[in-house]
């Protein structure tokens, strides 16, 4: 007698492999807008928080001839302020020259220097790769004593998410805190409208170095002229910081895998065919 043969439906097991799934493209476009919208004078304890800039400025006039008396001690007027605009100016003045009994010389010697800080909290950037950033904004008013180029330079710095008041006084490259690294933008005095400069490099020190704020200050690197760069208007500057990341790749967990289930099964349907075996002789004796 032949035995029926019995048949087994075995269940395909599909194993899912680690898979990196690629997103696309990636950019993050951060507004920067004033922190201040008005003059205002310096107190120590004025600070300004998150995302924004806020430009200082020093000024100061030197009577070196008081009452025209040139033997006399210089005297000094000082002003700092908070101001509403985007801007890096150098501005050294030196008045007429004059000449009496007391002696001769320049009359009155200016300063004014405006500088601008800028942060941002990059905080949802941590951990990234980042690929390309620029830092990108619009002026309507410059001016070079040269007649040539306007030549800015962005300082990093280190940033806890507060502005307070900061001016160098023409120490180009120092940035509160010290510096943390620089780079520089020229063009043409004629050339209003939108400028960019590229940021890379600084951004990504500070996303490596796990920090939550990207700063800068910007200042003109002109040595003892005029020189400027400005947006007239408040808040109309439209700066903005624009960085592209590198895609993000999510490597999903693989899906469980019943392995004992799958051996046992293997186990089952072989000793099924062994005793099949065993009976088969058997019948056959």
């Amino acid at each position: 007698m032949k035995a029926r043969p019995i048949l087994f439906r075995i269940a395909m097991v599909v194993l899912i492999m680690d898979v990196g799934i690629t997103a696309g493209a990636d950019t993050m476009v951060f507004q920067i807008g004033g922190l201040v919208n008005s003059y205002q004078s310096y107190n120590p304890s004025t600070s300004f928080i998150g995302t924004g800039f806020v430009s200082t400025r020093f000024y100061q006039v030197i009577d070196s001839a008081p009452g025209n008396n040139f033997a006399s001690p210089d005297q000094y007027s000082t002003s700092y302020y908070y101001t509403p605009y985007f801007i890096a100016e150098e501005y050294a003045y030196v008045s007429t020259y004059i000449s009496n009994a007391s002696g001769s010389g320049y009359r009155y010697t200016t300063w004014d220097f405006w500088e601008t800080q800028i942060q941002v909290d990059v905080s949802a950037l941590a951990g990234l790769d980042v690929s390309s950033a620029s830092l990108s904004f619009n002026t309507d008013i410059q001016y070079d004593y040269s007649g040539t180029d306007i030549n800015l330079q962005f300082t990093s710095f280190d940033s806890n998410g507060n502005l307070g008041w900061y001016n160098s006084l023409d120490t180009v490259g120092t940035a509160p805190g010290g510096s943390l690294g620089s780079v520089g933008l020229s063009f043409p005095e004629t050339q209003t409208g939108v400028h960019s400069i590229d940021v890379t490099g600084l951004l990504q020190d500070r996303i490596d170095g796990g920090e939550n704020y990207f700063a800068m200050l910007m200042e003109t690197t002109s040595q003892s002229y005029m020189e400027y760069a400005y947006q007239s208007s408040w808040n109309a500057s439209h700066v903005f910081l624009t960085v592209n990341y590198d895609p993000i790749t999510v490597t999903p967990e693989p899906a469980p895998v019943p392995v004992p289930a799958a051996a046992g099964l293997g186990l089952l349907g072989m000793g099924l065919v062994s005793a099949l075996r065993r009976k088969k002789k058997a019948t056959q004796v």
